[in-house]
């Protein structure tokens, strides 16, 4: 996949200019789709070409529609998956479309998060990208702390690791919003 031009910005007020379409095109999606799922993968430069064009076959595949934005330069991408949320059983076919371009990033050599971390949708590709054994040694070794959402997606992620809860606290971080709360692996 090649460009057919390319622009660089020769003034401040340029590169605001470019910056403010690119974030804007989220809230463009909206005009699209009632619904979207942000998603946030990482491939290799060389095969951000194959992952797109991958992604949209996978897409007609769920018969869903994909608005991907992604930075060409570094290989993250952040497929906006659309989907109707009143329509039965479109949000979890959405949710499987998530987990397959995930482990599309994971196929071509890249990564679960190219730079908005793991959260409870991407719990399940932490397996797919790191085995058992790799989890259980972070763990082993004490990773530190790790920003969890809520209680279920640490007693995931510990059962994910065999059932380890022992390992991982759960506690609201003070002055966090209590919606927020953090794991420490002890």
């Amino acid at each position: 996949m090649a460009s057919s031009s390319s622009y660089i910005a020769r003034s401040p007020e340029e590169r605001a200019t470019i910056w403010k379409g690119r974030k804007s095109a989220f809230s463009a999606v909206g005009r699209l789709s009632p619904d979207f799922i942000v998603q946030d993968g990482v491939v290799p430069r060389g095969k951000l070409g194959l992952a797109l064009r991958r992604i949209g076959e996978m897409a007609g595949e769920h018969g869903l529609r994909v608005a991907n934005v992604f930075h060409a330069g570094d290989g993250n991408l952040h497929p906006l998956i659309l989907y109707d949320g009143q329509q039965p059983g479109q949000f979890e076919n959405a949710e499987r479309l998530a987990g397959r371009i995930l482990d599309l990033c994971i196929e071509h050599g890249g990564s679960i998060t190219g730079e908005h971390g793991v959260g409870i949708e991407k719990i399940n590709q932490m397996c797919s990208q790191f085995s058992r054994a790799e989890l259980a040694m972070a763990v082993e070794a004490g990773v530190g702390t790790i920003v969890l959402d809520n209680a279920d997606e640490a007693r995931r992620l510990s059962e994910l690791l065999g059932g380890r809860e022992q390992r991982v606290l759960l506690r609201v971080t003070p002055g966090v919003d209590a919606d927020t709360h953090e794991a420490i692996w002890s």
